[in-house]
């Protein structure tokens, strides 16, 4: 008997050697409660036609679903897109790929559709890729509100990811959430890593507005971690998220900004801050209205523009940069918008010069100096 002690506290002593397991996740984890599927509308057999216009109707779902396409030869993938988008109910709405809904999409077929109740509220779900080809790495959502079918509202993401479980309340507040994957890194993570890892953010829906989780300091909310391309089952690097999460150890991961400790619009950060002097994560490109020799100035302007709400029916979203290598002192430069492409930075520019802001040009925020 003693010697059976023996040995079961021996083999207690070795698992207790053993490395714990990896500390895995899936985005069904990180919420209350899962979506499930209701209704997956299909293609009908017989198309129908408006003169140049393919229609496609899909069948099965809650509501009359039309997906318009105009042909014709003038019309280019690149430079002039097919005019397309989408009849919910009568109602009319275009295909985006962003939060802002700013950039339209051409969409000659929708990848998946389908519907969802969550939270006692009606969504459908249009999948589509980002370009036109199977190996296109980012997937676009356009997500519906269909709860009140006479009064239907739209947001719309990016993301690496495919599945439903990209939605759900990821900060339990009782409201309807969606998260993105992303192929990007937090600005303040210097560590070396193996295989692939991912951005993953959360973002609030309120009617027809996206709007970015963030922390007490004005930070978004992430995690970054390493997985294999759809995310679905991930270990944890970095993070500041809306709930304890554990590391790849199984310990709790210690909670670190997305960006690394600065000083708001510092000169020597070649970063962008909003007009309250938080920085913000780069996209691709910004318009340059203005640069000033101090604070003063660039507020005013920033104060002007708020002032005539143009750009995307809210008013843009301004941003101010640090010049530090001008030919002479330190510049306040002002800028609209923080856009993915240039035809979206392009659309501003064009919008501004018809409010005589004709002195405006396109930034690339990712080019050196």
């Amino acid at each position: 008997m003693k010697a059976i002690f023996t040995i079961l506290l021996v083999l207690c002593a070795m698992l207790a050697l053993l490395p714990q397991a990896s500390a895995q996740y899936t985005f069904k984890k990180l919420t209350q409660e899962g979506v499930t599927k209701t209704k997956t509308p299909a293609i009908a057999p017989i198309p129908k036609n408006w003169g140049d216009t393919s229609v496609t109707t899909y069948a099965g779902g809650s509501i009359e679903i039309l997906l318009y396409f105009v042909e014709g030869d003038q019309y280019d993938n690149v430079f002039n897109p097919n005019p397309t988008g989408l009849y919910l109910n009568g109602q009319h709405f275009y295909f985006f790929c962003d939060p802002d809904k700013v950039f339209k999409q051409s969409v000659s077929m929708i990848a998946d559709i389908y519907e969802f109740t969550y939270l006692k509220r009606n969504y459908l779900c249009a999948f589509t890729l980002r370009e036109q080809n199977t190996e296109s790495k980012y997937k676009c959502y356009n997500l519906f509100d269909i709860t009140d079918t006479k009064k239907i509202t739209q947001v719309s993401f990016p993301s690496i990811h495919i599945g439903e479980d990209a939605f759900g309340d990821f900060n339990f507040d009782g409201e309807m959430d969606f998260v993105t994957v992303i192929n990007r890194k937090p600005e303040g993570f210097k560590q070396k890593t193996t295989g692939n890892a991912y951005m993953v953010k959360a973002y609030s829906i309120k009617g027809n507005v996206a709007k970015e989780m963030v922390n007490s300091k004005g930070f978004p909310h992430y995690i970054y971690g390493t997985s294999d391309e759809n995310m679905d089952n991930f270990s944890v690097l970095q993070c500041d998220w809306m709930m304890p999460l554990k590391d790849s150890t199984g310990m709790e991961q210690k909670v670190k900004d997305y960006y690394p400790d600065y000083v708001a619009f510092n000169p020597k950060d070649n970063g962008i801050f909003n007009i309250e002097g938080v920085k913000v994560e780069k996209n691709k490109y910004s318009v340059i209205v203005g640069k000033f020799d101090d604070d003063g100035g660039a507020k005013e302007i920033c104060e002007e523009i708020k002032k005539k709400n143009i750009g995307n029916g809210h008013g843009y979203d301004l941003y101010i940069m640090m010049d530090q290598y001008g030919p002479r002192d330190i510049k306040w430069v002002v800028m609209v918008g923080n856009y993915i492409t240039k035809a979206q930075a392009q659309q501003a520019v064009n919008t501004l010069k018809q409010y005589g802001y004709t002195d405006v040009q396109i930034r690339d925020l990712r080019a050196a100096y």
